[in-house]
């Protein structure tokens, strides 16, 4: 397939703010696959690849991922680092809500769905056997990354086995959304499933990377050292002259080139953005509840053990990060924080009012929107009142010790689904609720909108009865990336 045919479908179609490429890609492929070439369109028409480029950036990325079937040359175009700079652009991008672990099917395989809130269109990812029967597992998403750590599954395939062992993972997976690839970075140094995930831009200056950065430090002094014997041995230098000779002559030469070459290597990495993971607490390999801590460090691919959780906390159920704090709710109801930069947990007092109510049972979330933290409860109305709403606080005069739990709206649906997900991002709240009632399969996909302070939150119905069957209630999880 020439590519002259390709690009003059898109300069047809113009390269104005309402360019509706997409359309092209989705009926053009078809039309295309029957004749193996254009009609009506001379082959010696080619468009710039300057012009190509800015029509291919503003595509959504489901009609990008089917630009790049239509010929070599769109997809060298779209796979370059050039291009992917210029894509990573908040105005290029577009949420999309990745739903992991609902499955389509009984068979005990996890699925991916994915949808594009823009299109309101779900799709399926492909994982590649990765989740195949695999639960209770815990997922982050970075930057255009889906993550997924830990988890527990049964080792045995067989279905007429009775008691099937179980396995507790440390592994972790990558998904990139850009390309479709999956990949296996380091693994956790503790076995656990349903951890407690944060993800946060980190710096060299963080605590919990200094260990690490100490030993590299070390080490490379010991290899240092070993070299410069085993190089005066060679020459029959046992007192070191020619060492000190060499070091003194050109000790300011190394030292300038040195200097200027920390100095480049600092400029280009704070540039970049670097994100980490931290992931708290979870069950473990027999079935005890977890209060370590484990942070990866993407640069070194590897995890670092920190500081435990405070005494009696509890069971960790969720957690937000918001202003290098990391802060983690139990199902004690208590509230503690971690500080990224100096790497030490502190406990926070709770003030609620009205007061919480909460129903037992229902797991609360901890959603970060709008610079603001929000606890989502499934509460009674008041007390004595057998009505149970699912309420929205906000944490306001958030301290080192203390914060203020207060009311700021409630969500439209009943409390049905026990194991609800909510996720935050931008100035919206997104939730997804899956139940069975009277025999019917439901699932919603809901989103708030909490940019006014002021006023109440509105809540909008995205999409529903899309997933599928009753074993993946419990084992959903919800993220959103913007891509």
């Amino acid at each position: 397939m020439s590519s002259g045919g390709g690009c003059l479908r898109l300069l047809a179609m113009g390269i104005s703010s309402g360019c509706e490429v997409a359309t092209c890609l989705d009926g053009g492929i078809n039309n295309m696959s029957g004749t193996g070439k254009e009609q009506n369109c001379p082959s010696h028409i080619h468009l710039p690849d300057d012009i190509l480029e800015l029509c291919l950036l503003r595509l959504p990325l489901s009609s990008l991922m089917t630009a790049r079937l239509v010929c070599k040359k769109w997809s060298a175009l779209t796979k370059t680092n050039h291009f992917r700079q210029i894509r990573s652009q908040p105005r290029y991008r577009n949420p999309w809500l990745f739903l992991v672990g609902a499955s389509s099917c009984d068979a005990g395989t996890s699925a991916i769905h994915a949808f594009e809130v823009t299109m309101n269109r779900w799709r399926r990812v492909n994982c590649n056997d990765v989740l195949q029967r695999r639960i209770l597992f815990s997922v982050a998403g970075v930057d255009t990354d889906l993550y997924i750590v830990g988890g527990r599954s049964s080792s045995s395939a067989g279905h007429s086995v009775r008691r099937k062992p179980v396995k507790t993972h440390k592994d972790v997976f990558v998904y990139c959304t850009l390309t479709g690839s999956w990949s296996k970075p380091a693994s956790m140094n503790c076995a656990r499933s349903s951890p407690v995930l944060g993800v946060f831009e980190f710096r060299s200056n963080h605590a919990v990377f200094n260990d690490t950065y100490s030993e590299n430090q070390q080490t490379y002094r010991n290899s240092r050292r070993s070299l410069v014997y085993r190089a005066s041995d060679v020459y029959g230098d046992p007192h070191h002259c020619s060492l000190r000779r060499n070091v003194t002559e050109d000790s300011s030469i190394i030292t300038s080139d040195d200097e200027t070459a920390k100095q480049n290597k600092k400029k280009k990495s704070s540039s970049i953005k670097r994100f980490a993971i931290i992931a708290v607490g979870g069950v473990g390999s027999w079935d005890e509840p977890l209060d370590s801590c484990e942070v990866y460090n993407p640069t070194a691919n590897q995890w670092l053990t920190t500081g435990k959780l405070p005494a009696n906390f509890g069971v960790v159920c969720s957690g937000v990060v918001l202003n290098n704090t990391f802060y983690v709710y139990s199902e004690s109801d208590k509230l503690a924080g971690y500080n990224l930069k100096l790497g030490n947990w502190i406990s926070i007092q709770i003030h609620a009012n009205p007061p919480l109510l909460r129903l037992p049972g229902y797991s609360p979330r901890l959603v970060c929107c709008s610079g603001r933290i929000f606890l989502i409860t499934a509460s009674f109305l008041e007390r004595g009142v057998e009505i149970v709403f699912r309420k929205v606080w906000e944490l306001s005069s958030l301290s080192s010790s203390s914060c203020l739990l207060t009311e700021v709206g409630r969500h439209p649906d009943a409390p049905i689904d026990v194991d609800a997900e909510f996720f935050g991002d931008g100035d919206k709240i997104y939730g997804v609720e899956m139940f069975k009632i009277f025999g019917q399969k439901l699932d919603f996909l809901t989103a708030g909108d909490f940019s006014d302070k002021k006023e109440q939150p509105r809540w909008i119905r995205l999409s529903t009865n899309h997933a599928g069957c009753s074993s993946s209630y419990n084992a959903k999880k919800l993220v959103v990336l913007n891509i």
